[in-house]
């Protein structure tokens, strides 16, 4: 019996400090909440009335996949969405707005706003040299911007396009092409999706955080972070090391961010949440000296 207690122990004993790991390292990674809303469409031959809602319905959840898939964000649920939507913070976000003075999210303290629009859809028929039909070829454009809620700037406006034929390779033609308009631009907004989700890291860089000073040494300096495989990491990456301050500027405060050195990643640590960075040229002492005075320093990938 007590060896049977005693094994029971040390499982929740494991467990429980597995668990503080776990929750340990999620906090170390700081994931921003975003709100996703829903696309229109222009009118175009394609798809119309149902089928053009669900379009831009799918349009939209491509944008919250790629979202999900970089796992650094927390994507809000469609009824706070409609709730964010309404309040006055982003009424003032238009697509041609450079910039808009608004206050934080208030709803679930939303960080990034997404809206767009399916500008484009088009189907061209393919032939072969003798003139049999071998399908639809479809193409799709969306646009899509994407604020910063805490500052109200437009941080991205980008022109997205998805084709039948992206990333044939050595797929034959027969494949690439659909039977139907229909299926010619679903697969062809299915094929924006890896350019929806290289705008977003265009858009949100990766940041983590320096845990630890490992060497203090003069041109040996050397940082324990958390840019580790996890988020995609490897040996060789550079970081920047950003200082964030806030600034009075007649009585308004601004963010101001500054680039004080940057690091270059030596080793992945096994657990995938950690990294060994060292410095990367000078600024070692600076970084050294502000981090241990406490100061706000990100780390940002570069791409």
């Amino acid at each position: 019996m007590k060896k049977y207690l005693s094994c029971v122990l040390a499982m929740v004993i494991i467990l429980s400090s597995s668990a503080r790991s776990f929750a340990a390292n999620s906090d170390l990674m700081t994931k921003r909440n975003v709100a996703v809303a829903e696309f229109s469409i222009r009118q175009n031959s394609v798809v119309h009335g149902r089928e053009a809602r669900e379009f831009a319905r799918t349009a939209t959840e491509k944008i919250v996949n790629a979202f999900a898939e970089l796992k650094r964000f927390t994507l809000l649920d469609r009824a706070a969405v409609l709730q964010l939507q309404r309040e006055k913070q982003i009424r003032m976000l238009g697509n041609t707005t450079k910039s808009a003075k608004t206050k934080p999210g208030a709803v679930g303290k939303v960080d990034i706003y997404c809206s767009g629009e399916v500008q484009n859809v088009s189907v061209t028929p393919k032939y072969d040299s003798k003139g049999k039909f071998l399908g639809y070829d479809g193409d799709v454009e969306l646009q899509i911007w994407m604020y910063d809620l805490s500052t109200g700037a437009l941080v991205l406006s980008k022109d997205v396009r998805g084709g039948t034929e992206m990333g044939g390779g050595i797929l034959s033609v027969l494949s690439l092409y659909q039977d139907t308009p229909s299926k010619a631009v679903l697969k062809a907004l299915n094929n924006a999706e890896r350019r929806i989700k290289a705008a977003i890291e265009e858009a949100f860089p990766v940041e983590g955080k320096i845990v630890e000073v490992i060497d203090a040494s003069r041109e040996q300096e050397m940082f324990l972070t958390t840019m580790g495989s996890e988020l995609g990491f490897s040996s060789g990456d550079k970081l920047m090391v950003i200082e964030v301050t806030t600034l009075n500027v007649n009585g308004v405060r601004m963010p101001r961010q500054r680039e004080i050195g940057q690091l270059e990643i030596t080793k992945i640590e096994p657990d995938g949440t950690f990294s060994e960075a060292r410095v990367a040229g000078d600024g070692g002492l600076i970084i050294i000296g502000k981090y241990t005075s406490g100061a706000n320093l990100v780390l940002r990938s570069v791409r």
